[in-house]
């Protein structure tokens, strides 16, 4: 018995650029992200080790987004 071919996706099946240039774009909270700013601040003079994960946990506050990440590029 065959294995039924998994469907092919592409890169533009999955890209939705253009739909989230349509969306209404979120008024700016600017007491937050400055108090964020500060927050990074001070977590990167006491513990620089641990900044990436609260940077992420920082941008999905502000974002009220669902997930978020950061990709490191090397030299």
């Amino acid at each position: 018995m065959q294995r039924p071919q998994p469907e092919t996706i592409t890169l533009n099946d999955i890209l939705i650029t253009e739909e989230l240039f349509q969306r209404s774009p979120r008024l700016p909270n600017l007491q937050a992200e400055n108090q964020a700013m500060r927050s990074l601040v001070q977590q990167m003079a006491r513990d620089s080790e641990s900044l990436m994960q609260i940077l992420v946990e920082t941008a999905l506050e502000l974002c009220q987004a669902g997930t978020a990440g950061i990709r490191v590029v090397g030299k």
